[in-house]
């Protein structure tokens, strides 16, 4: 099984990394896609939350797409 994790632009942009994109399908807008977790993949969403205006301090929450029972929250610093 694969672990497919689709992070929100914000996201990328606060971890400064050029991460590869999903394909985008014809006719579909560049950056949005449906990700289903199936028997190959495992597919985890991702963004990040402020802990305080203009703070360095975001809360990572991660979860299984097309669910809500699963979260993962984690506390990040980035260092400069």
């Amino acid at each position: 099984m694969k672990l497919l994790y689709s992070p929100t632009n914000a996201l990328v942009k606060w971890l400064k990394e050029d991460l590869l994109r999903l394909p985008t399908l014809a006719g579909k807008q560049s950056g949005v896609n449906v990700v289903k977790s199936d028997s190959t993949f495992m597919c985890w969403e991702a963004d990040g939350i402020n802990n305080q205006y203009k703070s360095y301090e975001k809360t990572i929450i991660v979860c299984t797409a097309n669910s809500r029972f699963i979260f993962y929250n984690c506390y990040f610093t980035l260092n400069s």
